[in-house]
């Protein structure tokens, strides 16, 4: 009995025991870790960056005028029609063929001597390949009614380039007893050729004066009349003589020539038979004064005579950008032509450009190659309407 009290006892120590290991066990035990429960970590994943495209704007490119530079024209030689060689308008076209020779890159050029202007416009008239090639010097009584005219002849239509010379004649005498036209009646008077462009102004000259019944005419080149004027066959004669614009006068050639032989005077017809005679003409010679003293002492009065310009001339159908490059050649050599003949001194700026036609007329007489070179220069037209 006693063991088995013995025996209980023990097992409850036993219990209490274990329970006291346990306890005290779970006293010194470390605490257990905490949990601790992370959040989850907010992980945003970017979305596709979607970038809308700009919109596309073309600004339209900008009008750009490229002018390309004018083709140099092929090269080519042209005539020039001088007329007769022993004369001033010869000299001068000369001149021209030299400057062209000179300072073109395309153009060559030559004088051609012919018997006189009439001849040179002949040759324009029956050859029609020689419009365009070939220029000529030229007046406009070629333009007036009657046998004379040459402008418009089988289609020619010569245009203006530029004016270089002004025809000035007086009438010369070694007799100083005939003073005026007046004393012509009775005597033999020498005039230019029938077929020249001095004749018909003369004729209308002697008409005016009303002695063209009362005289003997003898016709011949100007070379011919100074030799009849020195041989005593006719006691008067139309001879030409140098005027250089706008108011220098001197003798010339022929008139020094025939000082040779005596004193020389110069009978003169009065202003109004100068308009009545350019009026009858029809064309566009002017009333042209020559005070006295100009040609000499024994010149004591001032005398009247017609006058008319001579231009260098293009068919209307040669090319443009060849009578451009004449005229700006031309033009560049002004105060050169001196050099070929005194009557080079007049062809400045102011005459060059001058013509006989009224401002609402002029234009159309002017080849458009030329009338183009004027234009871009700024150079202004004009009227010649005597001195």
């Amino acid at each position: 009995m006693l063991t088995k009290r013995c025996t209980k006892r023990t097992l409850t120590m036993a219990a209490v025991g274990l329970l006291s290991l346990g306890l005290l066990l779970a006293a010194c035990a470390p605490a257990p870790a905490p949990t601790v429960t992370a959040p989850a970590p907010t992980v945003t994943v970017p979305g596709p960056t979607v970038t809308a495209p700009a919109p596309t704007v073309t600004a339209p490119a900008p009008t750009v005028t490229v002018t390309a530079p004018a083709p140099t024209p092929a090269a080519a030689t042209i005539m020039i029609a001088g007329n007769r060689p022993e004369g001033g308008d010869f000299a001068l076209a000369q001149g021209l063929a030299t400057f062209i020779n000179s300072d073109s890159k395309f153009l060559k050029a030559y004088v051609l001597a012919t018997g006189g202007m009439t001849d040179s416009q002949q040759l324009f008239v029956r050859d029609q390949g020689l419009r365009t090639t070939g220029i000529v010097n030229s007046v406009d009584l070629y333009n007036m009614a009657g046998e004379f005219k040459l402008w418009g002849v089988n289609g020619w239509e010569p245009r203006i380039i530029g004016a270089f010379f002004q025809w000035s004649y007086i009438w010369v005498t070694y007799d100083g007893n005939i003073k005026t036209m007046k004393d012509f009646k009775g005597k033999t008077i020498g005039v230019g050729r029938e077929s020249s462009t001095t004749w018909p102004v003369e004729k209308a000259i002697l008409e005016a004066e009303g002695v063209l019944a009362d005289v003997k005419l003898q016709h011949g080149g100007i070379g011919g009349l100074v030799t009849a004027l020195m041989d005593g066959k006719v006691a008067v004669a139309d001879v030409i003589f140098d005027y250089i614009y706008p108011n220098t006068y001197s003798r010339g050639a022929f008139l020094e020539q025939l000082a040779t032989r005596g004193d020389l005077y110069f009978p003169g017809a009065t202003l109004d038979s100068m308009t009545k005679a350019a009026k009858a003409l029809g064309a566009a010679p002017f009333a042209f004064k020559i005070p006295a003293l100009a040609l000499g002492p024994t010149q004591t009065e001032p005398v009247y005579q017609l006058a008319w310009l001579t231009w260098w001339m293009a068919d209307k159908t040669m090319d443009e950008a060849t009578v451009y490059e004449i005229t700006r050649v031309m033009w560049a050599n002004l105060d050169k032509f001196k050099n070929f003949h005194v009557a080079g001194n007049g062809m400045v700026p102011d005459f060059v450009v001058m013509s006989t036609w009224p401002a609402g007329e002029r234009e159309k007489w002017y080849h458009p190659g030329a009338l183009k070179f004027y234009k871009e220069k700024g150079i202004e037209l004009k009227t010649r309407v005597g001195n």
